[in-house]
């Protein structure tokens, strides 16, 4: 299956743009034309696009970009924990999860493909920049900003 997606969010053939691939419009070719505006097809079989709320984003960078954090002291952000989890499942039964985690002294983001079974099929190496494209090499997620 097909879905459109642009800088607004997904398509949707009667109330137009949405922010939830629940509400997208799902195609099994993509002969159909695309709406106005920069937008792309994609396979849902092997890639996903996570929007993630601008301002959100702009925080958990905020958190990525400090080279140390003095988490335990200001007892805002605690030590070796999760943050956030952005999941992406496909219609294939795998799933990536991109996950924002803290450290002693930093936070930064693992990336784990899962098979069917829950099963890790890939980890990339740890990052500290969350919007961009996640190449698991059979499966492809991209983080942006709505």
């Amino acid at each position: 299956m097909y879905i459109i997606v642009g800088e607004e969010g997904y398509w949707n053939n009667t109330i137009g743009w949405v922010d939830t691939t629940e509400l997208a419009s799902r195609y099994t070719h993509t002969a159909h034309d695309l709406p106005v505006g920069k937008c792309a097809w994609i396979d849902t079989t092997r890639q996903a696009v996570i929007f993630v709320e601008k301002e959100y984003a702009q925080e958990l960078q905020r958190l990525l970009d400090g080279e140390t954090i003095d988490s335990w002291d200001e007892g805002i952000i605690p030590t070796d924990t999760i943050l956030q989890i952005f999941t992406a499942r496909f219609d294939d039964g795998y799933e990536a999860e991109i996950i924002v985690c803290s450290g002693r002294n930093n936070c930064f983001i693992d990336a784990v493909l899962l098979d069917r079974r829950s099963c890790e099929v890939c980890t990339l190496d740890p990052a500290h920049d969350l919007l961009g494209l996640y190449n698991f090499g059979t499966h492809q997620v991209e983080l942006r900003s709505l």
